[in-house]
């Protein structure tokens, strides 16, 4: 007897790229076989079964489930293009990281930008050619190979903080030599700024501190590269990634330091200035 078969096509899990990986179930569950052959159990308790031809629906689920997990794969590809683009920008526009630093960086970022492009044609390359196999491993590369936002991004946004300190430092060094001449010049008339000097000596440890710990984070950060699912590699370039980003948050913790350091100064000559010019004069009507 023979029945025929309405085979619904099977939708992605929303956001889920490795769903691919469930076509293999899928495809031995209906039992298609290479000429679209259908073997289906009557479920009803007793041995009767039926024999019958899918007339090609397996393969229209098979390539339309192919056809979606590709669009899936193009968007997601697409999205780490776009960060990488955008990282790319932003490391053009640092501004004290040294020209080695940011072009070792750069190239870095143009060849994952390129290897993207290889990656999305090879996919649609084996899409088109029902390459199953071979588009299932190209799936799981994008995330488990190439290492885009749990590495790469993360990465330079290290390195981005890293210049954001620099960039302080260099304004707050330059601040730092105004104030130390103010008090130089304090001392030379005998004027007591004990407070300031105390205050100073924290302000230069501090700035001295973070420009160390900035350079610290670049220098742990600048050779990391994508781990290609070698999981030793992996859990060492995550250990980096935490390790650094725990240097550039005490570089900024020192910077507010030194900020707070810069006010209390400028406040002790405010008040040398006030002092000096405040005189009460009575005037009799």
């Amino acid at each position: 007897m023979n029945k025929k078969i309405n085979v619904r096509a099977v939708s992605l899990a929303a956001g889920t790229l490795l769903v691919f990986a469930a076509l293999p179930a899928f495809a031995a569950e209906l039992n298609v076989s290479v000429n679209g052959g259908v073997n289906v159990g009557s479920g009803s308790g007793t041995n009767a079964s039926a024999t019958v031809t899918a007339s090609g629906e397996g393969r229209t689920v098979r390539t339309d489930l192919i056809g979606r997990v590709e669009t899936k794969a193009d968007q997601e590809i697409s999205r780490r293009e776009g960060a990488l683009n955008r990282l790319s920008l932003r490391v053009s526009e640092m501004k004290k990281l040294s020209d080695d630093e940011k072009g070792n960086f750069s190239a870095e970022l143009k060849a994952q930008i390129d290897a993207m492009a290889a990656l999305q044609a090879k996919i649609a390359a084996d899409a088109d050619a029902n390459a199953t196999s071979s588009l299932r491993d190209d799936i799981k590369s994008i995330t488990a190979s190439y290492r885009i936002f749990l590495l790469i991004i993360p990465k330079g946004a290290i390195e981005a903080a890293a210049d954001r300190v620099m960039a302080t430092v260099s304004v707050m060094q330059d601040l730092g030599t105004k104030l130390q001449a103010r008090i130089a010049a304090a001392q030379a008339s005998s004027t007591d700024v004990s407070a300031a000097v105390t205050a100073m000596a924290d302000f230069n440890a501090k700035i001295l501190d973070a420009q160390t710990q900035a350079k610290a984070a670049t220098t742990e950060v600048a050779g990391l590269m994508p781990d290609n699912g070698v999981q030793a590699t992996f859990a060492a370039n995550l250990t980096a990634l935490k390790d650094a980003r725990t240097k550039i948050l005490a570089a900024q913790k020192d910077l507010i330091a030194a900020r707070d350091d810069a006010r209390a100064t400028i406040k002790v000559f405010a008040s040398l200035k006030v002092n000096a010019s405040s005189t009460v004069t009575n005037h009799d009507d």
